[in-house]
C-alpha cells in the first residue's frame, strides 16, 4: 500500500557521540526546509506544505525527520541516500506518510565520520501525475456558490484571485460544489485533493458521485478554522476505491458557526490528482 504511517516506526536516535562500527563517529546529513520546484502551468501553483523527510541509507529507513533537520548516518564509504517527502495525511499531524506525487531524491555520498553533508530538499511532481482539476480562481470559478475576491488583498493566497464562501444568518449552510465533474479512477490508484484555505468557521470537504445507479454524496473530512493560509491534502482513495471509476464532484460545505452572525471561508488552488 502507498500509505506509509509514521505512526508504526520506532525510532532511537543515538546521539551524536555514537561511534560506528569501527569506532569513529557518525556522518551526518543538514536536510534543508523543503520546496516544491519546476512546476508548469499544466501543475498549477507551487504551493506545498512537504513536513517531513524519510531517509534511507542504502535501501535501509533511517527515520522520519521533521524538516529542517540534522540525520546522523552510520556509514562510510559511498553511501545511496533515498529521501522521500512527507506529509501531514488529511492534515492530522500524528498520520505522516510519504506523499504519493512528489519524486523523491536521490544521492550518492562519500560518507566520512564527523563529516556534514547539506542536501537541499528541492521535490518535482512526479511526471506521471495526473491532474483532472486545478483551480485558481484567477480566470474564473468551477465551483457553485463560491464568489472571487480580486486584487490586493490578505485574502488573496497567490496571484490576484482566491474564491471564498460567506455564510450568515439566513444562510447558515452552503454547499460548494464542483459545477463539471471529472473522471476519476478506481482500484486503490492514489487520488487526492490539495487545497490552500484560511477561515474563521469549520468546513466540510467530501464528493459526489453516482454508484449503481444512485447519487452518492458522502463528506470526508471536517477541517478547522484557521486564522493564517494553510495547504492541506486531503486523502480520497478509499471512496473512489469504494465507487469504482468515474465521474466526481468536490463538495465544500459551510456552516454557521453557533453564537455567530456571519463566516467566511477562502480557498485558493484547489487540485484533484491521481497518478
Amino acid at each position: 500500500m502507498f500509505l506509509k504511517l509514521s505512526g508504526f516506526i520506532i525510532l532511537i536516535l543515538a546521539s551524536s557521540c555514537t561511534p560506528n562500527s569501527t569506532g569513529n563517529f557518525a556522518s551526518y546529513l543538514y536536510l534543508t526546509e523543503a520546496d516544491l520546484i519546476n512546476v508548469s502551468s499544466s501543475q498549477g501553483s507551487a504551493s506545498h506544505n512537504i513536513t517531513d523527510a524519510w531517509v534511507y541509507a542504502d535501501g535501509e529507513l533511517v527515520g522520519v525527520f521533521e524538516l529542517p533537520a540534522k540525520v546522523p548516518i552510520i556509514s562510510e564509504g559511498e553511501t545511496t541516500i533515498e529521501i522521500s517527502p512527507g506529509i501531514m495525511l488529511n492534515g492530522i499531524a500524528s498520520t505522516r506518510i510519504i506523499y504519493p506525487f512528489y519524486d523523491d531524491l536521490v544521492f550518492t555520498l562519500d560518507m566520512e565520520a564527523g563529516k556534514v553533508d547539506t542536501l537541499n530538499m528541492h521535490f518535482e511532481y512526479k511526471s506521471n501525475v495526473q491532474f483532472a482539476l486545478i483551480e485558481d480562481f484567477e480566470s474564473g470559478n468551477s465551483f457553485s456558490n463560491i464568489d472571487r475576491v480580486t486584487g490586493e488583498s490578505p485574502n488573496v493566497y497567490e496571484g490576484n484571485a482566491s474564491g471564498f464562501v460567506t455564510v450568515d444568518t439566513i444562510n447558515f449552510q452552503i454547499n460548494s460544489q464542483l459545477i463539471d465533474a471529472v473522471n476519476l479512477p478506481g482500484g486503490g490508484v492514489p487520488v487526492f485533493a490539495e487545497i490552500n484555505y484560511k477561515s474563521n468557521a469549520r468546513f466540510l470537504v467530501g464528493i459526489n458521485t453516482i454508484f449503481q445507479g444512485n447519487e452518492r454524496e458522502v463528506f470526508i473530512l471536517g477541517i478547522s478554522q484557521r486564522e493564517n493560509w494553510n495547504k492541506i491534502y486531503v486523502n480520497l482513495t478509499p471512496q473512489t476505491t469504494q465507487f469504482g471509476q468515474g465521474e466526481y464532484r468536490l463538495i465544500f460545505r459551510t456552516e454557521l458557526p453557533a453564537e455567530s452572525d456571519e463566516a467566511i471561508i477562502f480557498l485558493d488552488n484547489i487540485k484533484l490528482l491521481h497518478l
